[in-house]
């Protein structure tokens, strides 16, 4: 059991909470509380300087209000997966801290309930994550699926399609943490896991929905895929690094690492996964140029283990050299033609966002089916201009 405090005695642990969690930072726990505001909203920035106590409680305000105005904004889907999340331990942790019934529960914490009174909720929810967290069948599982990402793992190096450096993760997945994730950042986020880079943990969805809603993904699914980004490998553009990470799951749990495309593995009878529009993308860029490249080759340069080996590099500049070959411009030096498809996404991600709306997993999506669909009717313009992909399509 790792407890959420030390002292000076005790040498720092991990947390038994995920310090993203939804109430985590605004309990009472040191220097914790300062770390960010809930829910990757961002560092508070004070605008002038003020006493300790001054800034510890103008953060705590805003760590509050932040969860205020999230459970303000939830959806009626998002509001079924609450309650069936806390199902009736909500209702009866609200009745001991206001002395009374709240049928909407959920609209009270974000409107009527005092600071204190949100305060008392949030630290109640943490007490609720810290038994999940110790769910001796969750253990469990998690070790299983350590035990079978070792074999597979080896695996993939006895058939050539894992590079040798993979043989590291072996043994670094031993020293990863996993956490069981709060509800509000992973399922309400609409992810199933996420890991941050450098760092030795990364967190799975709790199953709260029954009826599976958000599509999310199994535990071992999701396990294996921020496996892959916690223990074996790394791409330089985030579309590319999540079509890889998902390959590299799907390839390990059921095989056929030279198949990438989705649908192709599903007429082959294998699970989809996810980051499907990214798998895609990326098997079309290695397909459809003057050159077909192999989907192992993608597979070995991603578990080299590091984006900038000189396998990774030489990868990109494959698929640099197959579209140059592809439009007639190969003896020209295109070295930055992954550059521009990836700040064309960017730009289409943060267009997507400001002008549609969209939540940040939707508008990465409508980016790269935009940007697919551009560039593979006209992939000339990229070579045709030292102007970005995005100035020339727009």
């Amino acid at each position: 059991m790792i407890p959420l405090n030390t002292s000076e005695a005790m040498p720092p642990t991990d947390p038994m909470v995920h310090p993203n969690t939804l109430g985590y930072k605004t309990m009472s726990r040191g220097s914790l509380m300062s770390q960010s505001v809930l829910l990757n909203l961002g560092p508070v920035r004070l605008r002038r300087k003020v006493e300790p106590s001054r800034a510890i409680e103008q953060n705590r305000n805003a760590e509050l209000a932040s969860v205020r105005q999230r459970l303000q904004a939830t959806n009626p889907t998002e509001r079924y997966i609450l309650d069936t999340y806390w199902a009736e331990s909500a209702s009866e942790a609200l009745f001991t801290i206001s002395g009374e019934d709240k049928p909407d529960w959920i609209a009270w914490l974000a409107q009527e309930s005092s600071n204190d009174q949100l305060m008392q909720f949030l630290d109640w929810h943490v007490k609720q994550l810290e038994k999940k967290q110790l769910d001796p069948r969750f253990e469990s599982e998690i070790e299983r699926q350590r035990a079978k990402f070792k074999a597979t793992v080896m695996d993939g190096l006895d058939s050539k399609w894992l590079h040798p450096n993979a043989e590291a993760a072996i043994d670094k997945i031993d020293g990863i943490q996993v956490y069981r994730g709060d509800i509000f950042d992973t399922i309400m986020q609409e992810r199933g896991g996420y890991h941050a880079r450098g760092s030795n943990h990364f967190v799975i969805t709790d199953t709260a929905d029954p009826r599976n809603i958000l599509g999310q993904a199994q535990i071992q699914s999701t396990f294996f895929h921020e496996s892959g980004h916690a223990a074996i490998g790394r791409f330089p553009y985030r579309f590319l690094d999540e079509a890889a990470t998902e390959h590299n799951a799907r390839s390990l749990l059921g095989g056929s690492p030279e198949v990438l495309r989705p649908d192709a593995r599903v007429l082959l009878r294998l699970p989809e996964g996810v980051y499907a529009t990214e798998r895609t993308f990326g098997a079309d860029l290695l397909s459809q140029g003057g050159i077909a490249i192999p989907a192992t080759d993608m597979t070995i340069a991603y578990s080299a283990g590091d984006p900038n080996h000189i396998v990774v590099k030489d990868f990109i500049q494959k698929i640099n050299h197959s579209w140059a070959k592809h439009v007639g411009q190969e003896g020209r030096s295109n070295a930055d033609m992954m550059d521009k498809i990836n700040d064309h996404i960017i730009d289409m991600e943060i267009a997507f966002q400001e002008q549609q709306g969209q939540t940040l997993s939707r508008s990465r999506e409508s980016a790269l089916k935009l940007t697919a669909h551009r560039f593979f009717n006209q992939p000339e313009l990229i070579f045709s201009s030292k102007r970005s992909f995005w100035q020339l399509a727009s």
